[in-house]
């Protein structure tokens, strides 16, 4: 008899089927200092999905003083070094330089993020899901991997809908975040973004192996 299945995890975001721009965070107030000027603006982290990056988008009037160079970026959510790439009449975009802290460093009870062409690791715990579209049902088998380390437990499961994701990413020849994660600790006690730093490293250089 098949065991009932679990929830599934909620993804942050999808990637939209037009491969448009989606904005993360903002628009922010925001200042950006270069080479002793400072410029006020707004500024929005923006995801790019083909090819998929993320950059900082920054507007304001004096774009025309910007260089092509190193400058930082203030807001009330993060501050960071940035490399210009871009240089628009309303603004520049620009690529991060090295990690960033965004928000603030409130308690979790859980961390959630998305990887990219997942390809749904068989030999956890099996289910089955019957997905009906129109005319057409379709009975999915999928499994849910469950780790645990030290305090930590961490889910992964195929994102609900890898099926279309996969034909879609077949089709265009792009990428899809087509699995879902969650960290939590075993005794579901909250903690700090810092706390679940190295397990997200370590997640990070396993999940690199292991999708290889």
């Amino acid at each position: 008899m098949n065991q009932p299945a679990p929830a599934r995890l909620q993804p942050v975001y999808t990637v939209p089927e037009d491969l448009q721009d989606t904005v993360l965070l903002g628009p922010l107030d925001a200042e950006l200092n270069q080479g002793g000027k400072t410029f006020i603006g707004k500024v929005k982290v923006v995801q790019q999905w083909n090819p998929i990056s993320a950059y900082i988008d920054f507007s304001t009037d004096a774009a025309d003083d910007i260089r092509f160079d190193m400058a930082e970026v203030k807001s009330s959510a993060f501050e960071c070094p940035v490399r210009v790439f871009v240089k628009q009449s309303s603004g520049i975009r620009a690529y991060w330089s090295g990690g960033v802290d965004i928000g603030t460093d409130h308690k979790l009870d859980r961390v959630t993020f998305q990887l990219p062409n997942y390809p749904d690791l068989f030999g956890g715990n099996d289910y089955q899901d019957t997905l009906t579209k129109g005319e057409t049902t379709t009975s999915l088998r999928w499994s849910e991997v469950v780790l645990e380390a030290g305090e930590w437990r961490i889910v992964l499961q195929p994102h609900s809908d890898i099926f279309a994701m996969r034909q879609q990413a077949r089709a265009n020849g792009r990428v899809v975040l087509s699995g879902v994660g969650e960290i939590r600790r075993l005794d579901t006690q909250q903690f700090k973004k810092g706390h679940v730093k190295p397990v997200l490293d370590a997640l990070r250089l396993f999940l690199s192996f292991s999708f290889a």
